[in-house]
């Protein structure tokens, strides 16, 4: 990557460049799937968060994908790290995947965890949610057995790519 930023001390231009070499180097493609397999999760209730493994195809990826709640009423995952590379004070992906791919994870944990009282204050109501409100009151006890009930140590769900 050519740097532009003529703000940039030489110095500092050489460490930008190490850390995108590193990056190119260290930085897992994954080629694009048939299907992707989510396992092993581990859920944190209270807070609607967690991690899972992930199978692409059946090539099974080392790093665990860590999802929470957005505040949207869905859980969002997010990719494996690097966290400041080289001692940049920056965070990249670990690994880079398609976009059918991310669509395809999303999919499998829209599935799996039930849409949850997003943030903000309802209309009707007035009550207003936060990043504070108890799970127990941002979803009924039934969806929440029940979510707890799928989620056991042997789930697994798996989800084309197409």
């Amino acid at each position: 990557m050519e740097l532009v930023d003529e703000t940039l001390s030489e110095e500092e231009r050489q460490h930008l460049e190490a850390v995108w070499a590193w990056l190119d180097e260290n930085t897992v493609t994954v080629p694009e799937p048939n299907t992707v397999t989510l396992y092993d999760f581990r859920v944190d209730w209270s807070n609607w968060s967690g991690s899972f493994r992930i199978k692409f195809d059946d090539v099974l990826h080392e790093d665990r994908f860590q999802f929470s709640d957005n505040g949207t009423g869905k859980v969002r995952f997010s990719l494996p790290m690097f966290v400041s590379p080289l001692g940049a004070p920056a965070s990249y992906p670990a690994l880079e995947i398609s976009k059918r791919t991310r669509e395809a994870i999303q999919r499998a944990l829209d599935t799996t965890f039930p849409k949850i009282t997003p943030h903000g204050r309802n209309r009707k109501t007035g009550i207003e949610t936060t990043v504070s409100t108890p799970i127990t009151d941002r979803l009924t006890s039934d969806e929440l057995t029940k979510a707890k009930n799928l989620v056991s140590s042997q789930f697994s769900i798996t989800q084309d790519c197409n």
